[in-house]
């Protein structure tokens, strides 16, 4: 992958962006530093190009034209260190925070490389790229990423659909781990490229009863979490709050969120067709089954 001199960008988000005097001088520091690294890349300049990025972005945190550029050279600057975790993180930040900057494009196509060239995750990769054909039509970006899809490759809908079915091959024994994997980073990236499709609720919650079948339940309740939070409409809505409050539940044992959330649920959804069972859970929360069946087998007092 090859990038121009951060600077010039910066310079020119500098001379078209007004802003006061003391966000000013700290852009002028960045640009500084960025003139600095490019013309001496070391680990002492990047180091320091990485901490002015980071207290930029904390300190000016409403600066929606600069930040989505500062998320993505910070980013390319972990990519060349090596870091590729930090490197995905920071670009699925700035894809789920400025999806609509200019620089978006850009972010997504370098996500889609580090899948590609990186973690060698085909799957995600091709996930990336087909999703900035809808995402991203007329950018340049998007016409390079289609040319690293594979001829015939099924429409995105379907391909996912096909990845999730293979994840319980007939004829094998249990979860392929792998495949499961593959199918939450799509799942996830869809949901990241094009949270506005009408599939991507219902791909969330799919996703989420994946996470729990492999016991990563910390990601299964975030992928509720954000179907509930993001899509609260839709049919899913109701049921992926339910999840979240049983996940903590009988999952993770931890009460008191599940309390909470089963709270929440059965006021949101008083007439939901899980709001007896949420009930019969809440009341019950934190009892065993002896506990439960003690209970049951209790004579009326009179």
């Amino acid at each position: 992958m090859n990038y121009r001199p951060l600077y010039l960008f910066s310079l020119l988000a500098l001379l078209l962006a007004g802003c006061d005097s003391e966000q000013q001088e700290r852009q002028q520091d960045i640009i500084a530093q960025e003139q600095a690294t490019d013309a001496e890349t070391n680990a002492e300049n990047t180091q320091a190009l990485i901490a002015l990025y980071e207290a930029y972005l904390n300190d000016y945190p409403e600066d929606a034209d600069n930040n989505p550029k500062y998320l993505y050279r910070k980013a390319s600057l972990h990519y060349r260190m090596g870091d590729q975790a930090v490197a995905t993180d920071l670009l699925q930040q700035a894809l789920e925070q400025y999806p609509d900057s200019e620089v978006a494009p850009k972010v997504a196509y370098m996500l889609g490389g580090i899948y590609e060239e990186k973690l060698r995750d085909a799957a995600s990769a091709q996930t990336v790229y087909q999703a900035m054909q809808q995402a991203y039509p007329e950018a340049k970006e998007a016409k390079k990423a289609a040319k690293q899809l594979p001829a015939g490759l099924q429409p995105l809908p379907g391909r996912l659909e096909e990845l999730r079915q293979s994840i319980y091959k007939e004829g094998e024994a249990g979860i392929n781990y792998r495949m499961a994997n593959a199918y939450l980073n799509s799942a996830e990236l869809h949901a990241l490229l094009l949270p506005e499709e009408p599939n991507t609720p219902e791909l969330l919650y799919r996703a989420g009863e994946i996470a729990r079948a492999v016991r990563s339940f910390e990601r299964a309740i975030a992928l509720y979490q954000q179907l509930s939070e993001q899509h609260s409409s839709h049919e899913y809505a109701s049921k992926a709050l339910f999840m979240q409050a049983f996940t903590y539940d009988d999952d993770l044992n931890e009460y008191g969120r599940a309390r909470a959330l089963y709270e929440q649920f059965l006021e949101r959804y008083p007439e939901d067709d899980f709001a007896d069972d949420a009930q019969v859970l809440l009341d019950n929360l934190g009892k065993n089954e002896q506990e439960i069946i003690e209970q049951l087998t209790q004579p009326v007092s009179e």
